[in-house]
């Protein structure tokens, strides 16, 4: 990924399984990452993207990630997006993150999810995104939270469009959704 941000755009495709180095994984340009056949992108412990004032689509890849012995007590994530614009489609994520887990991170930016599963655990809080004056939309995708505290997402201000979608949470306490602020709207 490193050869991404030395162009104003990258176009990648992804067959088999690629790993990704620990730590921080930065996009500042704008990137397509297509799947083909059975793509699978490994997210060891400790490792994130990062998008910054840049764009990213992923479609059909398979993300997953095992934090489960991580001691790490702080707030594990998988994605972290600021002023950046995120389209997902036809993915799965399947994450452990630990303790304590967020897959995406994001403020001031553009989610869009289609066709997509995500299943998250953690010890204590598990949440599939966590999002600050953004604008997001969901179609067609299942969102799976298991956790002592467990919660779908939640969103700070903003704007979303959520449309034929399941939410599942387990654990002690759940919520599919915290909503501050927010305008959106949700249909079967």
């Amino acid at each position: 990924f490193g050869a991404i941000n030395k162009n104003r755009y990258a176009r990648i495709f992804i067959s088999g399984s690629v790993s990704l180095k620990k730590g921080i994984t930065e996009l500042l340009s704008n990137c397509i990452i297509e799947g083909m056949e059975d793509a699978t992108i490994i997210m060891p412990q400790g490792s994130y993207l990062s998008v910054n004032a840049a764009s990213l689509s992923i479609k059909n890849v398979k993300f997953k990630c095992d934090n489960g012995p991580s001691q790490e007590k702080n707030m594990q994530n998988l994605f972290k997006l600021e002023n950046a614009v995120l389209l997902m489609e036809d993915c799965d994520i399947s994450a452990n993150l630990g303790i304590n887990g967020c897959v995406f991170d994001a403020g001031l930016s553009v989610l869009t999810f289609k066709n997509c599963v995500f299943y998250v655990t953690a010890r204590s809080y598990a949440s599939v995104l966590s999002d600050n004056s953004s604008r997001l939309f969901v179609s067609d995708c299942m969102w799976n939270t298991t956790s002592g505290t467990s919660v779908g997402f939640s969103c700070r201000e903003g704007e979303m469009d959520v449309k034929n979608s399941t939410f599942t949470v387990s654990g002690n306490m759940g919520r599919i959704a915290e909503l501050f602020g927010v305008k959106g709207i949700f249909n079967q």
